[in-house]
């Protein structure tokens, strides 16, 4: 116990227990061993004339008698208050004229035992409460941290910053440093009692990250004599702390170092903890820009890559580039070797990329299923062009090894140049999807390279419009969600009010684009996974508002396209929102075009399958329009099939479409799905498709495609009116 606790400690109880046997006026002190008075059981402690003198009599074990040379006995015993504290003297002044005998010197010893006993049961209540303390600030700091609001911030650094400072004030730090080499990350905050140079700095968390590869446990320096591994003195004057950065919690991506100096307090348990709550804090900040599946950067991480270029391009004459690379024939690849060894050959360019050209160093990311980025700073632009060539040919040479096969990996590259007037990420890309589709026009297995100047990029200036107004619209505003009512053919019975949601795009002038303009332009650009998702989320977020409001039960069928279909992690997506937004997943239905369910059947058949087993419907969409998909539709996991409405939109004048809407409605019959006739737009087309017994009809006869907020309110009003209407 410290000297504050000591003095805090109510000795009156003891005294009264001793009261009894010694009469009034006698007074129990804690001494310190050289004299200092702590703690007296009366408001104002009895002065001594002298100090007290050792009469060399022991009364009864461990008790002596003193004597104040005056007229005042006392007793006197050595009591304990701690493990490593010195002990103090328990001195009872006994009442003036009271002399001192062996029976009150054994009362004595026996409340001198019950009080180093009670003192030490203070002790182990002084440390819970000041365990509890510290548990309390450390549960105050992991609240601050789970509750700032940065989201999904468009730049890490700034929210490490942020992190950083916050760390350093709030735990009393004077170096809070995150290191983080393959993005090029060293970065801290401090205060003027840390001396090193962000050169030292770097040097010291590079050394520490190696000893960490080796022994990935939270490490804790105190003393400067265990440092010798660092092999420098430049850490010998500071105390320090360190723990890695793990992504996923697996792989080591850097290293958080806290750091004191020596005149400092010691790092604590406390602080080994909260080292270790700010690198998980880090890792989630940093997943904010890295690809689940490879660790490289995400589309994220390489557009705050393409912020800083743009910002430093004026600095100097180099040349900085953003390189957008496609592996050649994936799909084909993937369907031929198996998803898991596609996914083992796309972590395996994401390893390589980095290490092709050592003077380059480029920092790599992953855009998309089978999409890189490169991001790149050279002298001029040939060698940006060079550079891309030869990336070209390695990844040729190198190849890939499956089962003891070589299996060559072809790849094309578009390039776009980054300077100061480049007007944002988004342009950036643009021009690389530009010159990427240039490249693949090319036979593929090329580079090509443009500026926004080049002439190829002003014959497409229009189209790019529409790829910067989409792209500014995913980040913000201008994407809006329509829906259009799937009506039943027949009696509606209790069936669940359906409808498929679609996507418009605002101008800037308040005008709609047309789907059939921007629907192209994103499939070319690749922009549809990105489209997939935005519109995915947000109409499970409708729904959820919704159900949220008490609203009764309905199903809204989102489509997704090809470009989703060849992407893992697209159902994980899905499930975590439906359970985000409390969304049934019987509420949601999935459609997927035949096409695309067919041209990626090994990502798309696990993908559908995952959803339909957590009880989305599946939908087959435009079924008849390719007829590859007859012999698949047995396996496929599907619940209904939508008929392609241009055959639908022919029936009552053409009997060979009529026949193929039957062939196409009794085969799915005899597989057990339900079936939806596209296009309906008349009595008599609407006549004809009940007497063939298709299920569902959608169409401009009963509904036109409206805001989906709209169309959730009237179909859970009255779910029966269109049908009626129609």
């Amino acid at each position: 116990m410290n000297r504050d606790s000591l003095r805090d400690f109510d000795l009156l109880p003891y005294a009264d227990l001793l009261g009894s046997v010694c009469g009034a006026g006698a007074e129990l002190r804690f001494e310190t061993l050289e004299g200092e008075l702590l703690a007296s059981s009366v408001a104002v402690a009895t002065p001594v004339d002298a100090t007290l003198v050792d009469l060399g009599e022991a009364l009864a074990d461990g008790v002596s008698h003193w004597s104040d040379g005056a007229d005042r006995a006392a007793l006197r015993t050595c009591v304990s208050h701690g493990a490593a504290a010195e002990p103090l003297w328990l001195s009872l002044l006994l009442p003036p004229a009271r002399p001192a005998d062996d029976h009150l010197a054994e009362v004595f010893r026996r409340v001198a035992a019950l009080v180093e006993s009670d003192l030490g049961k203070s002790e182990v209540l002084e440390g819970m409460s000041q365990e509890l303390a510290t548990r309390y600030e450390e549960l105050n700091f992991v609240y601050e941290l789970d509750h700032r609001q940065i989201g999904n911030p468009a730049r890490v650094r700034d929210a490490l910053h942020e992190l950083a400072e916050t760390t350093r004030a709030h735990l009393d730090l004077d170096l809070v440093l995150f290191y983080v080499p393959d993005q090029d990350t060293c970065l801290d905050a401090r205060t003027a009692l840390i001396e090193l140079d962000e050169d030292e700095a770097r040097l010291v968390a590079r050394a520490m990250l190696d000893y960490l590869n080796t022994d990935p446990t939270t490490l804790v320096l105190n003393r400067d004599d265990v440092i010798d591994w660092l092999q420098s003195d430049i850490a010998a004057d500071y105390k320090l702390c360190a723990t890695p950065i793990r992504i996923e919690g697996q792989r080591t991506v850097g290293l958080l170092l806290f750091a004191r100096p020596l005149a400092r307090p010691h790092f604590t348990n406390s602080d080994r903890r909260m080292c270790e709550v700010v690198a998980t804090e880090v890792a989630k900040l940093l997943q904010h820009s890295r690809d689940h599946l490879t660790g490289a950067l995400n589309r994220r991480g390489i557009e705050a890559l393409i912020d800083d270029c743009i910002g430093t391009a004026a600095e100097d004459a180099a040349v900085r580039a953003l390189l957008v690379l496609d592996i050649d024939n994936f799909q084909v690849l993937n369907n031929q070797v198996g998803m898991s060894t596609a996914d083992d050959l796309l972590r395996h360019v994401a390893q390589i990329l980095p290490r092709l050209d050592a003077e380059t160093s480029p920092r790599v990311g992953r855009l998309g299923a089978d999409e890189f980025a490169l991001v790149v700073e050279l002298p001029t632009r040939a060698a940006v062009e060079a550079f891309g060539a030869r990336i070209c040919q390695t990844m040729r040479q190198l190849g890939f090894f499956h089962q003891g096969q070589a299996l060559e990996i072809g790849v094309s590259i578009g390039g776009s140049l980054i300077d100061a007037e480049t007007a944002d990420s988004e342009a950036v890309f643009t021009i690389a999807d530009i010159a990427l589709r240039e490249a693949k026009s090319l036979g593929g297995g090329v580079a090509v390279v443009h500026g926004a100047g080049d002439a190829a990029i002003n014959e497409q200036r229009e189209q790019l419009d529409v790829v910067g107004l989409l792209r500014r619209a995913l980040k913000g505003a201008g994407l809006e969600l329509f829906a259009q009512a799937i009506v039943p053919a027949g009696d509606a019975g209790d069936e669940v009010p359906y409808m498929e949601v679609l996507v418009r795009l605002r101008a800037g002038d308040g005008t709609l684009v047309s789907p059939g303009v921007f629907i192209p332009v994103a499939e070319a650009y690749r922009l549809m996974p990105e489209l997939d998702r935005w519109i995915i989320e947000h109409t499970i977020a409708a729904l959820g508002a919704h159900f949220g409001r008490g609203g009764r039960a309905l199903r809204a069928a989102v489509n997704v396209s090809g470009q989703s279909m060849g992407m893992a992690g697209l159902a994980d997506n899905i499930l975590g929102w439906l359970a985000h937004y409390g969304v049934p997943a019987t509420a949601l239905c999935v459609e997927v075009t035949e096409t695309a369910a067919v041209a990626n059947l090994t990502h798309g058949f696990e993908m559908l399958a995952r959803l339909r087993e957590a009880g989305c419907r599946i939908a087959l969409d435009d079924f008849g329009s390719g007829m590859s998909s007859f012999g698949y539709l047995r396996s496929l996991p599907v619940d209904v099939v939508k008929i392609d409405g241009s055959f639908v939109k022919r029936m009552t004048s053409s009997t060979f479409d009529r026949t193929f809407v039957d062939v196409i409605n009794r085969l799915a019959h005899a597989l057990g799905l339900k079936t939806v006739a596209e296009f309906v737009e008349d009595q008599a087309t609407r006549a004809m498709l009940r007497d063939l017994r298709v299920d569902y009809l959608q169409g401009y006869l009963f509904d036109k495609p409206g805001p989906l907020a709209v169309k959730i309110a009237g179909l859970a009003a009255d779910p029966t009116e269109l049908a009626r209407a129609g």
